[in-house]
């Protein structure tokens, strides 16, 4: 019997030789696999620096009556409530929005400073969203390109990419309920398949209502002071209150890793017919 790998001479008939990879295309091979790892690295590196200073604030937020002491005193003394003083507040925010420090506690603290309730509702909401929009469109339009080339080849990247791509609403939606830093939900947004109608849409939506839930527990808000002594956050908000936004961000969590889930398996299974079909 013939081998079956064994060229059969015929007459008249050039022999197909096998083709190998040349040393470039090995090298650039190589190299494409070297800067997937290396940006697998990097982005590790980033997240981890990232979550370490913003564990850090709310550990000093809830430990340090001195840290808390320097933010209220911080704005009670430069905080005048006329245009500039609103001008500073805003400027303020802005500055959190595309650091990603942006958190519910300083609504609610601006909240206790700026009067009437309205004023310090359209101010932040103003704010936010020219802020969030930022950084949405430079990722967007400016550097999505090269923080996709990089990143690309990061499994967990992909899978948010492509549930980004099959249901954008859902997923921008959902990142809006779960605690995470505002850079999670701007920057990073900037890179998935999402347009800037629906990204305004639904960031306009959540910033609406989260923005006029946390100003109004600050208006409200009357033991602040004590807080800033204490750091306990039943002085600003009930219990209930806080079990009812911590369950409801486990359960937003889990409906996210529903959405993905599916995504990352195909995609495992995609990788491991790739490999069955290279041996």
């Amino acid at each position: 019997m013939l081998n079956q790998y064994e060229p059969l001479e015929q007459p008249g008939v050039a022999l197909s030789m096998p083709e190998y990879p040349t040393s470039s295309e090995i090298h650039e091979i190589n190299s494409k696999e070297k800067q997937s790892r290396l940006s697998d690295i990097l982005l590790l590196l980033i997240i981890i620096f990232y979550l370490i200073v913003v564990i850090a604030f709310f550990v000093a937020l809830g430990t340090s009556q001195h840290f808390r002491q320097f933010l209220f005193d911080f704005f009670n003394d430069n905080y005048e409530n006329d245009a500039y003083g609103l001008l500073y507040i805003g400027a303020f925010e802005f500055v959190l929005i595309i650091t990603g420090f942006d958190i519910f506690l300083m609504d609610i603290l601006f909240g206790f400073f700026i009067r009437p309730y309205l004023t310090a509702l359209s101010l932040l909401f103003a704010t936010k969203m020219a802020g969030k929009f930022l950084c949405f469109a430079l990722v967007k339009y400016c550097f999505r390109e090269e923080i996709y080339q990089a990143f690309k080849g990061n499994i967990f990247f992909k899978t948010f990419y492509i549930a980004a791509q099959i249901n954008p609403i859902k997923i921008l939606a959902i990142l809006q309920l779960i605690t995470l830093p505002t850079a999670f939900k701007t920057y990073v947004v900037g890179v998935f398949a999402v347009s800037t109608p629906q990204y305004l849409m639904v960031t306009s939506i959540s910033n609406f209502l989260w923005t006029g839930f946390w100003v109004h527990v600050g208006v409200q808000a009357k033991n602040v002071k004590t807080f800033i002594e204490t750091g306990k956050s039943s002085d600003i908000m009930p219990l209930q209150v806080q079990l009812i936004i911590f369950f409801g961000g486990i359960c937003a969590l889990g409906y996210l890793l529903k959405l993905t889930n599916q995504v990352y398996q195909n995609i495992v299974q995609e990788v491991q017919g790739l490999e069955k079909d290279r041996k």
